[in-house]
């Protein structure tokens, strides 16, 4: 295995002193937890050759023997939303998921940054931090990691500023252990990368099994700029391998585009099919076969060459449906301050859905507004009205809106602290339970949690007292901790809401919407609990909003998960609610 050598974190910190806060909580124990997790390979690589063109004529023909389906790529399937680098949750660049990155942004539908003579990493499955309460897209979570035999290949088009060693690094338990990898060299330029995943490190462990943590690595003698336009973890398919010809007899290179100009020369939208690392070429009557299952749904593919342009249409890759199953989400069904309070918790004054606050001044409005104050800076806290208290048995899917100014940082110091929790009592108690530490990344985000998840796994193992939250005992206070920042952390909320699962007597609507919408799909929707499947029925899908009444006589009693297989023509796929949907009489 490459040598290894440790990046010294701003993220690494003493411990805290062992006294309690105002809640009667211990110190955060990610404080003990960061060492080691910050590894980077030194890279000594071979090169991967990969081929920049220049300018020849273009034929725009209709070139294959059938049109390609977009292969399964795995970020699309898990999350709905591919590793295209056109929203800000495709990835986290904030110190601990990236490191010695610098000038960071995404835009113009490209992730870029610039790296120096320090290895340096950017991580597209972030595990999370071992001992926090995982959430969101941590790769901790089982629904989140990969499937090492589903997903075997890696296709990245990405750009240098100068050659730079490179490699893919993966990790097969939490805490990014168990690590493998497997090197690149990126070339100056744009250029695709297609490979089949394997070790290439001494000792390093296969691509196998479930995989917690995926980072591309880098290292250069020189500042450089990266960017990358896409990241597609795919699984191979007969459908996205074609033959082609040379439209007109004459040397031709296949070449790719998500834009609408037809590539002669490789960009950040084109460029040279490849294959094996060489470009795709044809000539005379003689097929060549391609494995396009690298490209996303939707990018066109022409010949071109040196002789006359044969003037015919360029062949779009067919999209697999990309289906969002709305409801049920794991987000949960209603609202438990708008049934019981007659209002949702909104924050247009201190007199609208709190009951106290401490160490922090706030400021109503749209959101809520606060600062870090004393006398404990460090634990700024909300605590929300619960009236006569609620049913955590029923009501324990919790979402929290947040955000705050300045940068993520977890250091024990004005600045640090960028993590949260929820607290709660129950009748019967005084001293709070509270969840483990929950990671408030950078910008604003959408936190939701299910409360009704096992007390070991939900509750700070170092917590005063540890019970459940959704128990026969009513919660009687309910309150959020957005920060542990001993200095002057300005902080907001947005919005707060409690929902139950789904669940229906009579009728229940699932909702959906297709990403990758085409005329005349269709939709199958399914109902399955156990090894038991119901097909409750297949309509035509529309686009944008989409909706199937569920009709409760047609399921015997019990919690079911909803799945809806989408189907347009030239590929299926399936996806499933975040929740369950309960049948109950």
């Amino acid at each position: 295995m490459p040598s290894v050598r440790t990046v010294p974190s701003a993220l690494s910190k003493p411990r805290r002193q062992r006294k309690l806060n105002s809640a009667g909580r211990p110190a955060s124990r990610l404080r003990r937890r960061l060492g080691g997790l910050l590894l980077i390979p030194t890279l000594a690589v071979p090169l991967i050759a990969a081929v920049s063109m220049s300018s020849t004529a273009a034929a725009d023909v209709p070139l294959f023997s059938n049109r390609p389906v977009e292969s399964a790529d795995f970020a699309e399937t898990t999350w709905n939303d591919a590793w295209d680098f056109s929203n800000s949750t495709d990835i986290l660049l904030d110190r601990g998921p990236s490191m010695n990155i610098s000038a960071a942004r995404i835009a113009g539908g490209n992730l870029s940054y610039t790296i120096g003579t320090k290895g340096a990493y950017i991580s597209p499955l972030w595990a999370g931090y071992p001992g926090s309460l995982y959430a969101g897209r941590d790769g901790a979570l089982a629904a989140n990691q990969i499937n090492a035999s589903v997903y075997t290949h890696v296709h990245l088009h990405a750009y240098a500023s100068a050659l730079t060693s490179a490699g893919i690094l993966w990790f097969r338990q939490d805490g990014q252990k168990a690590q493998g990898g497997m090197s690149i060299r990126l070339q100056p330029g744009w250029h695709d990368y297609d490979l089949t995943i394997k070790n290439s490190f001494h000792g390093g462990q296969p691509w196998a099994g479930r995989i917690h943590g995926l980072r591309i690595i880098t290292s250069s003698h020189h500042t450089t700029r990266i960017a990358v336009d896409f990241m597609r973890l795919y699984q191979p398919s007969a459908a996205a391998t074609v033959s082609w010809r040379s439209p007109n007899g004459r040397p031709a290179t296949l070449f790719w585009a998500t834009g609408t100009g037809r590539p002669t020369t490789a960009t950040a939208t084109g460029g040279p099919v490849l294959i094996a690392g060489k470009p795709a070429t044809a000539s005379g009557n003689t097929a060549t076969r391609v494995n396009l299952g690298g490209y996303p749904g939707g990018t066109t593919f022409y010949a071109v060459s040196a002789g006359r342009v044969v003037p015919y249409s360029g062949v779009p890759m067919a999209a697999r449906p990309n289906i969002v199953v709305d409801s049920p989400s794991a987000a949960g069904c209603g609202d438990w301050a708008t049934r019981y309070l007659g209002r949702p918790w909104t924050f247009t004054s201190a007199r609208t859905s709190l009951t106290s606050a401490g160490n922090a001044a706030l400021r109503y409005g749209s959101a809520l507004s606060g600062t870090n104050t004393g006398p404990i800076r460090n634990d700024p806290h909300i605590n929300l009205k619960v009236g006569g208290g609620i049913d955590g048995r029923v009501y324990h899917r919790l979402t929290i809106v947040e955000g705050y100014d300045g940068a993520f940082n977890l250091a024990n110091a004005a600045g640090g602290g960028t993590m949260a929790r929820v607290m709660w009592t129950i009748a019967g108690k005084t001293i709070y339970s509270q969840t483990n530490d929950l990671l408030t990344y950078s910008g604003k985000r959408s936190i939701t949690v299910n409360l009704a998840m096992p007390t070991a796994t939900l509750t700070e193992p170092d917590g005063a007292q540890r019970y459940a939250f959704a128990s026969p005992h009513r919660v009687t206070a309910l309150r959020w901790d957005p920060n542990e920042d001993p200095g002057a952390r300005h902080w907001r909320v947005y919005s707060v809401r409690l929902a139950a699962d789904c669940a229906t007597r009579t009728t229940f609507a699932v909702t959906w919407h297709d990403l990758a919408f085409a005329r005349g799909a269709t939709a199958t929707v399914l109902a399955y609990r156990g090894a038991k499947t119901y097909v409750l029925g297949t309509v035509a899908e529309k686009a944008g909003a989409n909706s199937f009444t569920v009709n409760s006589r047609r399921l015997p009693v019990g919690a079911y998960n909803i799945r809806i297989i989408g189907h347009n023509g030239g590929a299926a796929a399936g996806y499933i609610g975040g929740s369950t949907l309960a049948i109950v009489r």
